[in-house]
């Protein structure tokens, strides 16, 4: 699940932290495979570009964000989707689909970001995410 990058962060970390990344970031992956499988439109994205963006996710969030204890799995949740849509607006996602398509799962991730509602439709209450914000 992680890059050679989050492994090599992992190297710095005490067993509890490392412990505590693992689990978190499991679930995490477990809750985003199960929104794009469930997505009329994010099942454009394949295994590839999922594991892709995960991997930046993980690589690029600051370490103090993992071990704060305020930071819920949905707050994980919509910095991997923030991710995902900064991703696919550079074109660094989706190789060899058109722009128009790229740009309409950009757009999907931005309702998914910004609609508790549509969150809520897409988990179905088998994976219940606590969202301070949106941001």
């Amino acid at each position: 699940m992680f890059s050679s990058h989050g492994l090599q962060r992992l190297q710095f970390l005490n067993s509890d932290e490392r412990k505590f990344m693992v689990e978190l970031f499991s679930e995490l992956f477990l809750v985003v495979t199960t929104v794009i499988q469930r997505d009329g439109v994010l099942y454009l994205l394949s295994s590839h570009d999922v594991n892709q963006a995960f991997n930046h996710y993980c690589c690029f969030t600051p370490p103090d964000r993992f071990w704060n204890g305020d930071i819920a799995l949905g707050e994980h949740f919509l910095g991997f989707m923030n991710t995902l849509r900064g991703l696919l607006m550079k074109g660094h996602l989706l190789e060899g689909i058109s722009k128009g398509r790229i740009s309409l799962v950009a757009n999907r991730c931005s309702r998914i970001i910004e609609s508790e509602g549509e969150r809520n439709k897409l988990l179905r209450g088998k994976v219940k995410i606590m969202v301070c914000s949106a941001k």
